[in-house]
């Protein structure tokens, strides 16, 4: 018999969040049950409330009753879960407003003895905590939506400086946009005045193009379904980092740190790219997936990129044999040769990689690509990459994440 994918000695070791979904949506359960995949221990459980359409003059507003959501909130809370949330975005544009979500939240709250929230005061919420002023909005919806959707985080202190809508009114539609439609809709909405995207629905699979976008447009994009499982686990007091899904969930004070480190290390250096790969499962973090980096202009982030087996490629091995910095002035007539793709595909033309050990394992790696050409590393460029393994190593120890160490 197979061993389980997480070990537990009941089920009340699981964090259980409880939603409270449009019948009609497909998106959020399977995007959230994607995104949860890094947090094993955590769960969350549906209810449904009947609705069909978005199509405010056929009547949509209608479907967002304060008893039918009571009801759902009362049903859910028999699991029992430790928070329960209204994951829809209706106040934001039936022209309710924020205080029809304030009404939500406190009515459950009272009935369930739980703490709760809604999809559109999560986004208010957001915002406030990154302290947005403009913003721009992409949605599936039809234009009374969007004109409603403007009106309301005008109310709540934002302006809509632009926005673009795809015209659909069917919830079942919206969640089989195709993607590429979606990544179109929000490159419309973007402008240069807009701190951020925000994308107003939970059942548009949004969340799905949000890491590759930022990195396009170079803004944060806040997805509903993202958002609402922000603040849930928030709620629930969980701030694990979350790889792979945008800015939001991946925030974390320690990699803002790294993120910096990284930063100062490429100016230094004049690099194309300096990235950090580490094992630490605790956060989410794993050498597959870059957990910090800065880019030049023009360089395209490895952070959306998981394909390479890095245990396998050789400069990691001999990273693992020696312990030592690695230097490659050329990386196609290297002696220890690159990952393929780095080369094919990244056009990395000269490199430097340092581990950062455990004991004799290399836990952690920190790599400088150069793309422009072949280049002769210099004496102070190789001592500011082993002086940003010593500043990682530091921050990775003050604050508890692992004491890993830089051989000289």
């Amino acid at each position: 018999m197979s061993e389980p994918i997480f070990k537990v000695s009941s089920l009340k070791e699981f964090k259980k969040i409880g939603f409270i979904t449009p019948s009609s949506n497909v998106a959020l359960e399977i995007i959230t049950t994607a995104i949860l995949a890094q947090l094993p221990l955590v769960s969350c459980h549906y209810s449904r409330v009947s609705v069909t359409t978005t199509d405010i003059g056929a009547g949509a507003g209608s479907q967002f009753t304060v008893d039918a959501l009571l009801q759902c909130a009362k049903l859910i809370a028999n699991c029992p879960v430790e928070t329960v949330l209204w994951n829809g975005t209706s106040e934001s544009w039936t022209g309710e407003g924020y205080q029809a979500g304030v009404h939500i939240k406190d009515v459950i709250e009272k009935e369930t003895g739980l703490p709760s929230s809604t999809s559109s005061m999560a986004q208010i919420d957001v915002l406030k905590l990154w302290k947005v002023k403009k913003i721009a909005l992409a949605t599936p919806y039809v234009e009374e939506n969007n004109k409603r959707l403007k009106e309301y985080y005008g109310s709540c202190g934002f302006e809509v400086v632009n926005d673009s809508r795809l015209g659909i009114a069917k919830n079942n539609d919206i969640a089989d946009t195709p993607l590429e439609t979606i990544r179109q809709c929000i490159r419309d909405a973007d402008h240069p005045d807009a701190e951020c995207i925000v994308v107003p629905c939970t059942n548009f699979p949004a969340a799905l193009v949000v890491e590759g976008l930022e990195e396009e447009l170079g803004k944060p994009i806040f997805d509903s379904i993202i958002v609402t499982l922000w603040k849930a686990l928030r709620l629930i007091n969980i701030e694990t980092p979350i790889h792979g899904w945008g800015l939001l969930l991946r925030a974390n004070p320690v990699l803002d740190e790294l993120n910096q480190v990284m930063a100062d290390l490429r100016k230094k250096t004049n690099g194309s790219r300096t990235t950090l790969r580490m094992d630490i499962p605790k956060y989410n973090c794993v050498v597959e997936r870059v957990v910090a980096q800065s880019t030049a202009p023009g360089i395209p982030s490895l952070r959306s990129s998981t394909a390479i087996n890095q245990r396998a490629a050789a400069t990691c091995q001999e990273l693992q044999r020696t312990g030592k910095i690695l230097i490659q002035g050329d990386t196609i007539n290297a002696d220890i040769p690159p990952p393929a793709a780095l080369l094919a595909v990244y056009q990395v033309k000269a490199q430097m990689l340092i581990p950062l050990m455990l004991g004799k394992d290399a836990l952690a790696w920190i790599s400088i690509h150069y793309v422009p050409s072949t280049r002769e590393w210099k004496k102070e460029e190789i001592q500011a990459l082993i002086d940003a393994g010593k500043s990682v190593c530091g921050i990775l120890r003050e604050n508890g994440w692992a004491d890993l160490t830089v051989n000289e």
